[in-house]
């Protein structure tokens, strides 16, 4: 699927919304999940193919690989939560979006730990 696929999806998958909304509303937020599910299948191997090529890089180079796998975890955890938070608001149910968006955050503020540690060894190592 490419990206004008994509689009025409997503703008066929907007009219037809439009019109369940007017008959059945409850079909409706069923429709932009299963799209969206189909979206995150479709660029989860993209994404592989990216983790493995920075992998390669990180080794070259020699950089850590855990600021990569903290940096995709973060970005990760972030899309699937405004995902799942615009399903929810589309639903009519803001408050359960609301949750999800301090559960993403919380989940990646403790993702970002380790980078927050070397961090701190760092700053100890200068100091000393």
């Amino acid at each position: 699927m490419n990206i004008i696929q994509m689009l025409g999806l997503a703008l066929s998958t907007v009219v037809l919304t439009n019109v369940l909304k007017q008959y059945r509303p409850e079909f409706a937020t069923v429709v932009i999940t299963i799209l969206g599910a189909l979206f995150f299948v479709y660029i989860s191997s993209s994404v592989t193919k990216i983790f493995d090529y920075i992998s390669r890089i990180c080794n070259y180079t020699g950089i850590n690989i855990i600021y990569i796998e903290v940096m995709f975890k973060v970005i990760g955890v972030s899309y699937i939560c405004e995902f799942v938070s615009a399903v929810c608001k589309d639903a009519g149910v803001s408050s359960v979006a609301v949750k999800v968006d301090i559960a993403g955050k919380l989940i990646i503020l403790l993702a970002s730990m380790p980078v927050f540690k070397e961090l701190i060894n760092i700053i100890i190592g200068i100091a000393t």
